[in-house]
This record gives C-alpha cells, structure tokens and sequence, in this order.
C-alpha cells in the first residue's frame, strides 16, 4: 500500500476562500525510507487571508509574499506523486492520510482546481482515511475526557511528545500525524 500523510497550513478555515501556504507531507512505502516534503506557496491571486490564522502558523502576509508561486510548487509536488504512483493506472493511487482529514482534502482539492488540475483522482484514493476519526474508534468513552480533540491533545493523550513552539508548521504537523496512526494501529491490532 502506497500511503501519503498530508498537513496543510492555510490562510483561513474555508476552502472555498481561503488558500494554501504550506504543503508537508510523507510519503511510506513497504520496506522503504519514508521521504518528506515541506513546501512553502503563496497564496493564489484573490485568496482571503485571515491574519488570525497566519499567526497560529507564525507567518506575516510579507512571509507569504516570498513562498514560490503555486504553479511551480504544484509541477514539484506533481514530479514527486508520480515518481511513486501511476497516474495512468487506475489501480496505482495513494492511500491519503490527514489528522482531520476533510479539511485537508477539500483545500488540497481546490487547490488542484485552482491550478485547472483535473485529475485529483488518477493520484489519490477518495476520501482521504481520518487519522483524527480512528483516534476516537480508539479512545471510545475516554473521548469526553479530552479537553478538546486537536492533534497536540490527542498525541499527548497517546503519549506521543509534543513542541508546543512547532505546532502548526506542517512539516512538524505530518510528523505527529504518523506517529499517532502508527500508535493507533499498534493499539488496534494488538488491544482489540
């Protein structure tokens, strides 16, 4: 299986708009190194920008003027996708993973579309499979203990160690991803 873990960080909560300015990820193959990315991008022309969310991230909008344009992030990202999957084959797709996974899916989906991308389908497998939803399979009544359900809380929960300074770097953000799934797979598989 083919997975790919993804975070984004964006200018706002709303896909439809807001943009993206930080694309991370990692990708994991059987019997492989997994390989990171982490790619900065300016916002798309006419993009809203919320200077609230750009402060959870520690980026200014003059920050955000530096990233590389979206289209030559997207040609990186594109050359990378298809050195591990076929886009000509149906069959050969990442397994997408997010720590609450629609709001990653659908700001990556607009993106593409921004980008007159078409093709989201030849190269990831839909919906993207929520890191964030297992998590709660696993804690079943323990959920309501939680102060709240963020990825920080949930990975502390699990004994996973967290820097408060780095959350919401996406780069940082995929880490703590993986390390929750590969948690709650050990639990799954060797408490249920």
């Amino acid at each position: 299986m083919k997975k790919l873990y993804l975070d984004l960080e964006t200018t706002g909560r709303y896909y439809w708009k807001h943009g993206i300015h930080q694309i991370s990820g990692e990708i994991v193959l059987p019997n492989k190194a997994p390989v990171r990315f982490n790619c900065h991008v300016q916002p798309f022309k006419g993009d809203k920008i919320n200077e609230e969310a750009l402060k959870v991230s520690h980026k200014t909008i003059e920050d955000l003027k530096k990233h590389p344009k979206p289209q030559e992030v997207w040609e990186e990202l594109y050359a990378l996708f298809t050195s591990y999957v076929n886009p000509f084959d149906k069959r050969d797709k990442f397994y997408t993973y997010a720590y609450n996974s629609k709001f990653d899916e659908d700001f990556f989906r607009q993106f593409c579309k921004k980008l007159n991308f078409e093709f989201f389908g030849a190269l990831f497998h839909s919906p993207f499979n929520c890191v964030m939803q297992k998590a709660f399979v696993v804690l079943g009544d323990k959920r309501p203990m939680l102060k709240n359900v963020k990825l920080a809380t949930v990975a502390q929960y699990f004994q996973i160690p967290i820097e408060e300074d780095k959350l919401h770097d996406s780069a940082y953000d995929t880490r703590i991803t993986v390390a929750l799934d590969e948690k709650l797979d050990y639990v799954l598989k060797n408490v249920y």
